[in-house]
């Protein structure tokens, strides 16, 4: 046992100062300060379980290793589940939001809000509405926090620059937070736990390059990020707490690109994917790896139910993963837990209201999870548990 009675522990060059060694108990009644700077400034190259206060988001922060880096220390939100059917069990929720409902004698946007925990199985449940009836808008990939969700632009033609705000750990209506830059849909997506990025999309009349950026606690319009190293669209996205990726898609389709997502500036190579594939295929992430599942594939253009998973820190190529209960594109809502990975709804040619999921862990065949509220695609998807977080 070792006493150090001081006043301040605080030389940050480490050149000097007490050293403690052994088993310590710090017993004072009131508190420690621990070394506290913004997402920007994070040191690289920690021992793993280095200590910070990230001033951006307000929470405590360790570093987990040089593959995954700064994760937030967060508490369980024991808010989510208690239910009934898909939310009797407590866990992440996943959010389904909007979506091209199947109705006669056409299809039509629906305001339709489904939520489910990710750990049961069931049906999804009504969460609430959309402000107004939207789909196929940030298509693939999570834009949330622990706290809130996101959706940025949708059909219909021509689009919107709406960005969407919900809070996950509630049931009700999503309301307008902000704006994004440019009038678009079809866009990719991600976000840690501060920043949200919107990625490429349709900008009437041609697909875009630009990259928006907001910080999701604060109520502002998205800025400039940087831009897609092409014009882009109908692709996967995914990433971890460091990288936002973009998976095939319009003028990529074997390509993944992405952004550090704590700086500015256009896209860089970072590996490619093992089936050339557009269409919205599903992206879904844990903290090492992204899900690709669906789409059309290339060049044939014919509807895939291949999964393959693409190591996120790797700069490498993805792999087959396993298939999904039924070959369909256009829109599979992804969302994650880490521990499973789930996609809802989609085309095969018509709207579907199939759920799917699988085991990140092992991979294979996905299993039936449940059904949607009603047939549709072109769902946007978050969760509270996303491999941002």
């Amino acid at each position: 046992m070792s006493e150090v009675r001081v006043n301040n522990l605080s030389n940050e060059s480490l050149s000097g100062g007490p050293t403690i060694s052994g088993i310590t108990t710090f017993s004072s009644p009131y508190f420690f300060v621990p070394p506290q700077g913004d997402t920007a400034s994070r040191p690289q190259d920690c021992p793993s379980g280095s200590l910070r206060f990230n001033t951006d988001s307000a929470k405590l922060e360790y570093y987990k290793g040089d593959t995954i880096g700064w994760v937030e220390i967060d508490a369980t939100n024991e808010e989510m589940g208690g239910g009934t059917g898909s939310n009797t069990g407590f866990g992440t929720r996943a959010i389904l939001m909007g979506g091209l409902k199947n109705q006669q004698p056409s299809p039509v946007a629906t305001d339709e809000i489904d939520y489910y925990t990710i750990s049961t199985l069931g049906n999804t449940q009504d969460f609430g509405n959309l402000s107004t009836a939207l789909y196929g808008g940030s298509m693939s990939g999570t834009v949330a926090s622990r706290t809130r969700g996101f959706l940025g632009g949708a059909s219909p033609n021509p689009g919107n620059n709406i960005i969407e705000k919900l809070e996950i750990a509630t049931t009700g209506s999503s309301m307008n937070f902000a704006d994004m830059q440019k009038t678009r849909y079809t866009n990719a997506n991600h976000s840690n736990q501060t920043r949200g990025l919107f990625m490429g999309g349709y900008v009437t009349p041609a697909y875009d390059s630009q990259i928006d950026y907001f910080t999701m606690a604060t109520q502002a319009n998205a800025i400039d990020f940087g831009d897609v190293d092409v014009n882009t669209g109908f692709n996967a996205g995914g990433g971890n707490t460091t990288r936002a990726l973009l998976l095939g898609g319009v003028n990529m389709i074997g390509d993944v690109k992405g952004v550090i997502i704590s700086t500015l500036g256009n896209t860089q190579d970072f590996g490619s994917l093992t089936n050339a594939r557009h269409g919205s295929p599903g992206g879904c992430s844990s903290s090492t790896k992204v899900l690709v599942a669906g789409g059309n594939l290339q060049p044939s253009n014919s509807k895939t139910g291949n999964i393959e998973s693409y190591i996120t820190a790797s700069n490498g190529t993805a792999t087959s993963f396993g298939t999904l209960t039924a070959s369909r594109s256009y829109g599979l809502g992804g969302c994650g837990d880490h521990v499973r990975a789930t996609f809802g709804g989609g085309y095969t040619p018509t709207q579907v209201d199939i759920v799917d999921y699988v085991q990140f862990s092992t991979g294979g065949t996905a299993l039936d999870f449940g059904d949607l509220q009603s047939v549709k695609r072109g769902c946007v998807a978050v969760s509270n548990g996303h491999g941002g977080l």
